[in-house]
C-alpha cells in the first residue's frame, strides 16, 4: 500500500484513474479527452495501445445503451450528436448491438431512425402478469362456485 501511494500522484497513474472513473460513470467526453491529452502519454504506451480500441468500443456501447433506454424511436443523427461520432460509426455500433441481440430493434435506413421494439424481458413480464391474472380469475370463479 505504501509503495503504491508513492506513485499515486504520477501523471500516468492519475490519467489511468481518470479513465477508470470516466468508464465507470459512462462519461464518454471525459474518457475521450483523457485519452487525447498528450500530457497523459496514454496513447504513446504500446502496452496500453493494444487495449485502447476495445475499451473505447465497449465504452461507446455502454453509453449508447444507456442513451437508448428511454426511447422507442430515435434518429441516428441525435445519437451521433450525443456520442460525438459520425453517423456511419453510430450505425456500425448499432448493427453490432442488434446482431448480438443487445438491442432489440431495427434501423430504418430511409428515415435514418432506430426503431426499438419491446424487449424480451418486458414480454416475459407481461406474460407472467397475464398468467397471474388468469389464475386470480380462476380462483375467484372457484370461490363463487363454492358459495352458490
Amino acid at each position: 500500500a505504501r509503495e503504491a501511494k508513492a506513485y499515486q500522484e504520477e501523471k500516468e497513474v492519475m490519467a489511468m484513474r481518470r479513465l477508470r472513473l470516466a468508464y465507470d460513470g459512462n462519461d464518454l467526453g471525459s474518457f475521450e479527452s483523457t485519452l487525447k491529452d498528450r500530457r497523459n502519454n496514454i496513447l504513446g504506451d504500446p502496452f496500453i495501445m493494444k487495449y485502447v480500441e476495445s475499451l473505447r468500443g465497449r465504452m461507446r456501447e455502454q453509453v449508447l445503451l444507456a442513451l437508448l433506454k428511454p426511447y422507442t424511436r430515435v434518429t441516428l443523427a441525435f445519437v451521433a450528436r450525443e456520442l460525438a461520432l459520425p453517423e456511419k460509426d453510430v450505425e456500425a455500433i448499432l448493427v453490432d448491438l442488434i446482431l448480438d441481440e443487445r438491442v432489440d430493434g431495427k434501423i430504418d435506413m430511409l428515415r435514418k431512425h432506430l426503431v426499438l421494439t419491446q424487449t424480451k424481458a418486458e414480454d416475459k413480464k407481461y406474460e407472467a402478469l397475464t398468467k397471474w391474472g388468469s389464475a386470480l380469475a380462476n380462483l375467484s370463479q372457484s370461490f363463487a362456485n363454492r358459495v352458490q
